[in-house]
């Protein structure tokens, strides 16, 4: 299979494009621009900076139109963004969620330090400690996991406690979390928590976010 095939096979599935992928339906359109203004310019020149400025044009829109055209965004994007974050990305996403759905006080734990939690923040008279686990589908979050954030509700005082996963949760550890109160948010209703943030803001976020938008536990 040739890497036309292949990308013609990602655009129409909406798979995510490497960068090579990207470099060589830019490099088409541009010839493609630089042709046609060839043809109705014949200048060789005149066209190649024209086609030139036409195609950063078009990257530079298509890169910041999420900031004008908010419906762009869809859940694949989100789940694609997801994947690509690291664990410690993923909580800054995680983190800035939360504060658009109306969150306060939210802020990220030293990664060193963090006691068995990941994320701390307040909602009305609740404090929140929040564990983040970026889990394959196959790797289910276990009892472990929930009793390292239960020691991490009494290190910082909280009395509510969410645990959120890229993955699942075993039969057993869905339980446990029953029993102690422990929210439980796995892949699927994440996604739907990420979308709904940003329908409620009207706005789409990066993967790692200004020191003054979410602030750091020391």
């Amino acid at each position: 299979m040739n890497k036309e095939s292949t990308i013609i096979k990602k655009l129409v599935k909406r798979e995510p494009l490497t960068f090579s992928d990207k470099i060589s339906i830019w490099s088409i359109v541009f010839f493609m621009f630089w042709m046609i203004l060839f043809i109705l310019f014949l200048d060789i020149m005149i066209s190649f900076i024209i086609a030139l400025i036409l195609v950063i044009a078009i990257v530079i829109l298509i890169k910041y139109r999420n900031n004008f055209y908010p419906s762009f965004i869809t859940v694949e994007k989100i789940q694609w963004m997801i994947e690509d974050a690291s664990p410690t990305e993923l909580e800054n996403i995680i983190a800035n969620m939360y504060k658009q759905l109306g969150y306060r006080n939210v802020e990220v734990t030293q990664p060193t330090r963090d006691s068995g939690a990941d994320v701390i923040m307040n909602r009305k008279k609740n404090k929140y400690v929040v564990q983040v686990k970026k889990y394959s589908k196959e790797n289910k979050v276990s009892t472990e996991d929930l009793q390292r954030l239960q020691g991490s509700k009494e290190h910082y005082r909280a009395n509510c406690m969410k645990i959120v996963t890229t993955g699942f949760y075993s039969s057993v550890a869905l339980d446990y979390a029953y029993r102690h109160r422990i929210e439980v948010i796995d892949g699927d209703e994440l996604l739907n928590l990420m979308y709904r943030s940003y329908r409620i803001r009207n706005k789409f976020y990066n993967k790692i976010f200004r020191k003054d938008e979410i602030g750091v536990k020391q």
